[in-house]
């Protein structure tokens, strides 16, 4: 079951007159990475999660952390199982990274996060939304919860 244009661009869900203050870092190799899992899972939705380490103005990616998107309409929804969670967690304690945030795609529709997304995200994560469709074509954004609604937050990709 396709998603309605209006699930995906709700003005309900995203506030576009503010912008988040941390700013969300990556290499380009995360950059492609992303592309690639979206391109790959297509025409499903794909998720994940974003590490590294966080600071007062920017959340640092270094590694991303693919999980299966459990979901049962996996074409327009993605739900990430709790044992992932908390697998990711002792990961990243392991490894000595912070969980920065969840990545997902939306296929065929813009990396504008849905009511969806808003109904199980959570302040402290960085929520990544690459954009795919079939031609292979992506856009990724970065958004984050604040006073029940996603601001965008601003990607730097390093070389």
């Amino acid at each position: 079951m396709k998603a309605t244009v209006e699930e995906y661009l709700d003005l309900s869900v995203v506030d576009i007159t503010k912008k988040e203050q941390v700013e969300l870092r990556y290499n380009e190799a995360i950059e492609a990475e992303l592309v690639q899992v979206a391109r790959n899972g297509y025409p499903y939705e794909i998720a994940g999660f974003l590490l590294g380490k966080k600071s007062e103005d920017a959340d640092l990616v270094s590694e991303v952390y693919p999980v299966e998107n459990v979901a049962k309409e996996q074409e327009r929804k993605f739900e990430i199982h709790g044992l992932d969670y908390l697998k990711v967690e002792a990961y990243a304690l392991e490894n000595k990274l912070d969980v920065i945030g969840i990545y997902h795609s939306h296929p065929d529709y813009p990396a504008i996060p849905s009511k969806h997304d808003l109904e199980f995200a959570q302040s402290v994560f960085a929520y990544a939304i690459v954009s795919v469709d079939g031609n292979g074509d992506t856009l990724i954004n970065s958004w984050k919860k604040s006073n029940k609604k996603f601001i965008q937050q601003s990607i730097l990709i390093r070389s």
